[in-house]
């Protein structure tokens, strides 16, 4: 009874402390304050944000372009004018339109549009984020419509500004994901918009357009607001999109979800009986853990990452022997794997995506301006 109850023992007591984190919290971006940080009210639990869904028929008109160029783009929304219309007219919702749109304004407007979410267990609602740019989209649409340029310019550069704060600040992967897809999306509307601008400057220029002198002076505040677009896409680096905060706090999670699992054996959620819990190296279950996303650090951190394999995720509980020492931490370390190196190569792709179109909307400013 003494050679078992001391194997048990050793797994318990080998070590009772937890190693240092790899990384520091103080790598993370720091999270604003709430009332200079518009994403606030829009993804925290018991926020003000009462905004609805875009119309499932109005979503195709601020889907990603994809293949499809802005001046194509422009010329079905102009088709779809009449539905566009027709959401936003004025009947008995569009006061609560206009109400929805303040509040969008003033969220993208706010000092700051940052990643106000702690950590992977953050209760953050991030979907909200990829509502709010759609419906500021599809408003933004119906002001270029109307011939409101300056209007619809306006708002498709706050909405790149946002983009960029919502990118830097990101900190889970989730948070990262959302943020590069609410940056595409804001940089193929500013693509539309610019467009529509366009064929609309070129209309005003054909023989018979005399535009007034109100027109004019307009325009001039349209350029600037155009140079002010063309600038704010080179406030954002490729660089900038960095896996590297998302890693730190994944990590940091699964150490803070796998440590209360180790230090009390009654919280042990896996199979192998009324000993499992206990046949458990608590440090070494936290250092297996941290090598993990060391690995992929470095990964991440290569000068050929684009180009390198990921590394392949290790199955612990497994193999001749793998039962002999510590047998609950590997089963433990199997469930929490996850797959972070899919993630990370996604978040590569939407990137590359993103600074495609930032790059075409960069050339597409220039030849307007010429």
């Amino acid at each position: 009874m003494a050679l078992p109850g001391s194997w048990l023992l050793a797994h318990r007591l080998a070590s009772r402390d937890f190693p240092p984190a790899p990384w520091s919290a103080s790598e993370l971006p720091t999270i604003p304050a709430a009332e200079e940080n518009g994403l606030d009210d829009v993804v925290l639990p018991n926020s003000s944000w009462h905004v609805r869904n875009v119309p499932q028929e109005l979503v195709p008109l601020v889907a990603l372009l994809e293949r499809e160029a802005p001046s194509a783009r422009w010329a079905s929304i102009v088709d779809e004018s009449a539905r566009l219309a027709e959401w936003t007219g004025v009947d008995a919702d569009a006061a609560l339109r206009t109400a929805e749109l303040l509040q969008i304004d003033a969220a993208i407007g706010a000092r700051r549009f940052a990643d106000p979410c702690l950590g992977v267990g953050s209760e953050c609602n991030m979907a909200r984020a990829i509502n709010l740019v759609r419906f500021a989209a599809v408003a933004d649409l119906d002001a270029a419509l109307h011939g409101d340029w300056s209007a619809a310019l306006r708002r498709a550069l706050t909405l790149l500004r946002a983009a960029n704060d919502l990118i830097v600040s990101a900190r889970t992967m989730l948070g990262n994901s959302v943020a590069l897809v609410f940056a595409r999306i804001a940089t193929d509307h500013a693509r539309i918009v610019v467009a529509g601008y366009a064929a609309a400057a070129e209309a005003s220029a054909a023989p018979g357009a005399t535009p007034s002198a109100a027109q004019g002076a307009t325009s001039i505040a349209e350029r600037e607001t155009l140079d002010a677009i063309a600038s704010t896409l080179g406030a954002l680096a490729r660089d900038d999109v960095d896996a590297r905060r998302a890693l730190i706090t994944e990590c940091f999670w699964i150490r803070e979800s796998l440590m209360p699992l180790l230090e009390d054996p009654t919280n042990y959620p896996g199979a192998g009986g009324f000993l499992a819990p206990y046949l458990v190296d608590p440090r070494g279950t936290i250092a297996a853990s941290d090598e993990r996303f060391i690995t992929l650090m470095a990964w991440v951190e290569a000068p050929d990452h684009a180009t390198r394999a990921p590394p392949v995720s290790r199955s612990y509980a497994s193999g001749p022997g793998w039962w002999l020492w510590n047998p609950a931490g590997k089963s433990i370390l199997d469930i929490a794997g996850v797959g972070s190196s899919h993630v990370i190569a996604r978040m590569d792709e939407l990137a590359d995506a993103l600074f495609v179109s930032r790059d075409a909307l960069r050339r597409e400013l220039s030849a307007l301006r010429e």
